[in-house]
């Protein structure tokens, strides 16, 4: 971004739970988010690397449909790791 010509970059490394487990408000909202957003291409994010082992679409639908299970079961404390950049666009001189 530096070098793109934005000025005031930062960037924060942060955690990204993956269902409703927090105690926080916030972060079991964004967990609520997270999941929905992970089921709703499920299917997608598995199927590209499933097919990459020879898995066959049958095997796709029914590990997502466990994995879909299993993110619902609020059994694990799961998150992943995320990068957030924001920057400011320059005045005009």
């Amino acid at each position: 971004m530096d070098e793109a010509g934005f000025v005031n970059v930062e960037e924060k490394r942060i955690k990204l739970p993956t269902s409703g487990w927090p105690q926080d408000p916030d972060l079991k909202k964004i967990g609520q988010f997270t999941r929905a957003a992970i089921e709703n291409d499920i299917e997608g994010a598995v199927g590209f690397m499933a097919t990459q082992i020879g898995w066959s679409q049958d095997e796709i639908v029914l590990y997502a449909a466990y994995l879909c299970k299993e993110l619902r079961g609020n059994q694990y404390y799961s998150y992943y790791r995320a990068n957030v950049m924001w920057a400011q666009k320059p005045e005009a001189s």
